[in-house]
């Protein structure tokens, strides 16, 4: 599959018309152009599933992936790109140094062997384009770093010193402003609060009122009550 996806003739002598090659089971034939990409996509995988396995605390591990490694490495199976080589290089290369791990002597050898015959393929890794989308977008993020770094043009640019002036006077106005708007604020605060007091006072003295006059008209209620009683007494002794 490697071999096929160096060239479009090698890929349409090859794979052109073939089940295993179709986009749907009666479709065309995936495009040259697809299957490049899904080469690279491939091998981007097998790339990151490696890179994690080298970077592990468990010696298995490591040691399960340079077993796989040592028959992939040189065969033009895995490596073929120089992204995925410079990535799977720089994850072997602490443990080609006893001192850089602690998986043991073996683990160290097979780092060094597979380590060497990646630096004999390396000749031979297929240099990986960068996408014209990605070149643009890359100048795109630039340009506004720029604009972000670049101080902001005032719009009221002081060209004289009359100008300075005018814009000083602005601004004593602008604060007075705010100042008078300010302690219109606090009178209204301050009158509001003295019409909530002297409304409180208003009902404290309407309650007492009440409560005053309800304790005179019950006390004579009392009175007129002890009084029908002592002519009712009086009645019955003469009676």
């Amino acid at each position: 599959l490697n071999d096929y996806s160096r060239s479009e003739s090698v890929y349409k002598k090859h794979c052109d018309g073939f089940p295993g090659f179709r986009q749907s089971l009666k479709g065309v034939t995936l495009p040259f152009a697809k299957f490049q990409r899904l080469v690279r996509h491939w091998q981007s995988r097998l790339a990151a599933t490696f890179s994690t396995g080298l970077n592990v605390s468990e010696g298995v591990e490591v040691h399960n992936s340079l077993t796989i490694l040592s028959q992939l490495v040189g065969s033009g199976v895995f490596p073929i790109f120089d992204v995925q080589h410079e990535q799977i290089k720089a994850k072997i290369q602490p443990l080609t140094v006893d001192s850089n791990h602690t998986h043991g002597r073996s683990i160290t050898v097979m780092a060094k062997s597979i380590h060497g015959r990646l630096e004999q393929c390396e000749d031979k890794m297929q240099k990986l384009k960068p996408k014209a989308g990605a070149v643009k977008t890359e100048t795109k993020v630039e340009a506004k770093v720029d604009d972000k770094k670049r101080p902001e043009k005032s719009e009221s640019k002081v060209s004289d010193k009359g100008g300075g002036e005018d814009v000083a006077m602005k601004d004593r106005e602008s604060r007075e402003d705010r100042k008078r708007g300010r302690e219109n604020e606090d009178e209204r605060s301050g009158e509001k609060g003295r019409h909530v007091r002297s409304k409180t006072e208003e009902a404290s003295a309407e309650t007492a009122a009440k409560g005053s006059k309800g304790i005179k008209e019950e006390k004579t209620r009392e009175g007129k009550d002890d009084k029908d009683r002592d002519a009712n007494k009086d009645d019955s002794k003469k009676e």
